[in-house]
């Protein structure tokens, strides 16, 4: 989820399309005041990436904040190291750049980041030694750890030291946490801006309704382009849901024509059992579909799997939409992977484990886990909502479907 930050307005000089600070600045400047959106819509001409001048819309929860932006490339905030010299710490406090991009409305200037800007997502490393200045100090070494628990990570450095005053310095310290956020805060700031920096509309932010799909919610069927973050949909395993996070992408038929991986997958009316889906419904390929079947049972043990849609075109009715000449791709995060319904159908809404990951780029990822930090844990174990075979067993699954003439939805 992104999230936007105003810099104020008396920090910011301009020299050839080119921000950067105009004096004196630091942290505590822009702490705080980040703003969480919702939603997210490109709005590029159907262009696969953003470039300086391109202009984009944020959506907001609350339609009277969306922001039209003109992108200006990519911005990082640099921080110089902030020394800290109080009894028995001698220390250097140095807050971890954040990277992010640049975007201008309204004359206003606004820094677009995975994260809010707050003392639990800004991070900082310590070094330096504790202990008596006569009496052998020891080195320390802490981070990056966020703002908030940069006192308390001291303190559990401290404590591992073999020393007989480790003990009660590590309490001292631990009384300290306002002290050390505010040392973080007030650390000295540059910003670098480079306008060449393009922000890719790659595959894995091609997200998988077709607009128009129609997604059931607490009011009844929505089309997905309607719904915002907050709506309640409709899932067969908890109910009704709110949506966390909602996103869209535009592709051109010119991407369509240079990447004819992202091309969606039409599953007419009935193609996967009776009345199911009860009209046409578009999906990206690596969109999965509820499969519920006999068959299904004898080779996973289990009734339901979800299968991705590139991996049913064996199946009489369903294959690339030729006919497209451009889509607009939607998809939702939930607090869990849930299954939907969509055009009477049975579907995924946005599954982050292990392999989806690493099929991010490295900016989408970090706005995953933004949402969802467990997901960074060494021993977090992602849980899928029905078993995910792999691309061959999906295959011999929907081969097995095909040579039988069985419905994959029974």
């Amino acid at each position: 989820m992104p999230y936007v930050t105003e810099i104020p307005a008396g920090l910011i000089s301009v020299a050839d399309g080119n921000l950067s600070f105009n004096g004196p600045a630091d942290l505590s400047d822009m702490i705080d005041r980040s703003a969480d959106v919702g939603q997210y819509k490109i709005d590029a001409d159907g262009a696969s990436s953003l470039s300086s001048g391109d202009n984009f819309t944020f959506i907001a929860p609350d339609p009277s904040s969306n922001l039209e932006c003109t992108y200006l490339g990519a911005g990082t905030l640099n921080f110089a190291p902030y020394a800290v010299n109080l009894n028995r710490l001698d220390l250097q406090i140095t807050v971890s750049p954040i990277s992010g991009y640049l975007v201008e409305t309204d004359g206003k200037y606004y820094f677009v980041t995975d994260g809010p800007l707050d003392n639990d997502h800004v991070t900082a490393t310590i070094e330096g030694t504790v202990g008596p200045s006569q009496g052998n100090p020891q080195p320390v070494s802490v981070g990056p750890v966020p703002l908030s628990q940069l006192a308390d990570s001291l303190a559990n450095d401290i404590d591992g030291l073999a020393q007989g005053w480790a003990d009660r310095l590590a309490a001292d310290v631990r009384q300290l946490d306002d002290q050390f956020v505010g040392y973080g805060r007030a650390s000295d700031s540059t910003l670098t801006h480079d306008q060449t920096v393009d922000r890719e509309i790659t595959d894995a932010e091609v997200v998988c309704f077709a607009a128009g799909t129609l997604i059931e919610t607490d009011r009844g069927p929505v089309p997905v382009e309607e719904l915002v973050a907050g709506d309640t949909v409709w899932t067969k395993d908890d109910g009704f849901q709110p949506i966390r996070w909602i996103g869209s992408v535009k592709l051109s038929g010119a991407m369509l024509a240079n990447k004819p991986n992202l091309r969606p997958i039409r599953i007419r009316a009935g193609a996967l059992g009776a009345n199911t889906p009860s009209s046409d419904l578009l999906v990206s390929p690596q969109h999965r579909v509820l499969v519920r079947s006999r068959i299904a049972v004898k080779m996973f043990d289990t009734m339901e799997v979800l299968i991705p849609a590139k991996q049913l075109l064996q199946i009489d009715g369903i294959d690339y939409d030729h006919a497209t000449t451009e889509v607009e791709y939607f998809h939702f995060l939930f607090d869990r992977h849930q299954i939907v319904v969509s055009n009477g159908a049975e579907t995924e809404s946005l599954f982050t484990g292990p392999q989806a990951l690493r099929a991010l780029t490295a900016e989408a990822r970090d706005e995953v886990l933004s949402l969802f930090p467990e997901l960074a844990e060494r021993d977090y174990q992602p849980e899928a909502i029905r078993p995910l075979p792999s691309g061959r067993k999906s295959r011999k699954l929907v081969q097995r479907h095909a040579s039988k003439h069985r419905d994959l939805v029974c």
